[in-house]
C-alpha cells in the first residue's frame, strides 16, 4: 500500500464529492437536502471525513497500485455519486399535500372555521390538484395563531423536511398563524419549495410573495385589535357592574359584590373545587374575602406570566430550529 496514493485517492474522493454535489443541486426536478448533507460533511477540505471510511471509500483507496489508480478513481467517482443522490428529495409530483386545521375559540367551530369544514374544503382541493392528503390537525388549547411551536405543525414542518410534502392546503391563510410568525413559515416553506393554496388568497403566479407580505402585516393588526377590543370589554363590563372574568365558585355576583350561594350543595362538586369553595366561604364570613380573591388573582397573573415567558424561549427556540433547517438556496450559493 502506497501512502501517496491513499492520500491522492482521498482528495480526489473530495473532487467527486464536490462535483456529484454540482450536479445534485442543478437538477431541477429534485431538491437536494442542504441540511442533512451539510450535517454529514462537517469537516474542513483536507480532512478524512468519517463517513468516507464507512462509504468504503479508504478500502478502495488502501487496495489500490500504480497498476489500477484508475479504476480505483472510477470506482470512488460511483460510490460518491450514489452517496450524494442520496441527499435528493422526491419531485413535487410524488409529494402529498397536506392541510394545516386549526380552530382555536369554540366561537370558530360554529362560524365556518370548523373542523369538519377546514377537512372538507382540503379534501376538494386535494382532489382538484391530484395529490394525497395528509392532515395535520391542532390542538385549540396550545395552537395560538403567534406561536412557532406546535406539535402539529412541528410534524408538518419535519414532513416537508423529509421531501414528503409538496403543498400546504390553507383553507384561510390565518389557520398557519399571525404577523411575524406567519412571515416566518412562508419564508420556511418556501424556501423548500413548498406550493401554497389558500381559501381566501386567490392564486396570482409571482403575485403570491406579495400577499403573503400583506397578509403577515393584516396579521399583526389582527392581533393588536383583538387584544384592544379584550381589553376595552373587559373595562365596560366592569362600568356596567358586571364581573368580566371566571366565576367564583359557590357564590353569586350581585350588586357589584360576591354573595354566597345558599343553594349550592357543596359535596355535589368535585374536592378541589369543594377546598377553593370552602376556603372562600371562610375568607367570606372573616371578612377578607377580598384580600383572598386579590391574592388569587396576583397568583394566576403570577401563574401567566410564567406561561408566556416559557413560550416565548419555545418560540426562540423553535425559530434557530427553522433557520438551521432552511435549505442552502442558489441566491445564497451565489454569494
Amino acid at each position: 500500500m502506497s501512502v501517496a496514493i491513499v492520500n491522492a485517492l482521498v482528495n480526489y474522493a473530495d473532487e467527486a464529492r464536490e462535483e456529484a454535489v454540482k450536479r445534485a443541486r442543478s437538477d431541477p426536478t429534485l431538491i437536494f437536502d442542504e441540511v442533512r448533507y451539510r450535517s454529514s460533511w462537517t469537516t474542513k477540505k483536507g480532512e478524512v471525513n468519517p463517513v468516507m471510511s464507512t462509504l468504503g471509500i479508504l478500502r478502495v483507496a488502501s487496495e489500490a497500485d500504480e497498476g489500477n489508480v484508475a479504476a480505483a478513481r472510477r470506482k470512488i467517482a460511483t460510490i460518491m455519486e450514489r452517496h450524494v443522490r442520496s441527499f435528493l428529495l422526491p419531485p413535487m409530483s410524488e409529494r402529498d399535500a397536506a392541510l394545516l386545521i386549526r380552530v382555536s375559540t369554540k366561537k370558530q367551530r360554529s362560524a365556518g372555521y370548523s373542523v369538519e369544514d377546514q377537512r372538507s374544503w382540503g379534501k376538494i382541493e386535494a382532489a382538484r390538484l391530484r395529490l394525497r392528503l395528509r392532515e395535520y390537525e391542532e390542538d385549540e388549547s396550545t395552537s395560538h395563531s403567534d406561536s412557532l411551536d406546535r406539535i402539529a405543525l412541528n410534524q408538518l414542518e419535519e414532513d416537508i423536511i423529509a421531501g414528503k410534502i409538496g403543498v400546504l392546503l390553507l383553507k384561510y391563510h390565518d389557520r398557519l398563524g399571525r404577523g411575524p410568525t406567519f412571515a416566518k413559515l412562508i419564508e420556511f416553506m418556501k424556501s423548500w419549495g413548498v406550493k401554497i393554496v389558500c381559501g381566501d388568497i386567490p392564486e396570482s403566479a409571482d403575485a403570491a410573495d406579495l400577499l403573503m407580505s400583506f397578509y403577515a402585516g393584516q396579521g399583526s393588526t389582527f392581533l393588536k385589535n383583538l387584544r384592544k377590543r379584550t381589553s376595552d370589554g373587559v373595562r365596560d363590563s366592569q362600568k356596567a357592574g358586571k364581573h368580566p372574568g371566571a366565576d367564583l365558585t359557590s357564590f353569586l355576583w350581585r350588586d357589584g359584590r360576591w354573595i354566597p350561594d345558599e343553594t349550592l350543595d357543596l359535596n355535589t362538586l368535585k374536592p378541589w373545587q369543594r377546598a377553593r369553595a370552602s376556603q372562600a366561604r371562610k375568607a367570606y364570613a372573616a371578612g377578607e374575602l377580598d384580600a383572598l380573591l386579590a391574592d388569587r388573582r396576583n397568583a394566576s397573573k403570577d401563574r401567566h406570566s410564567a406561561a408566556r415567558m416559557r413560550q416565548e424561549q419555545r418560540n426562540q427556540d423553535r425559530e434557530v430550529w427553522l433557520t438551521q433547517h432552511r435549505p442552502l438556496v442558489i441566491e445564497r450559493r451565489a454569494l
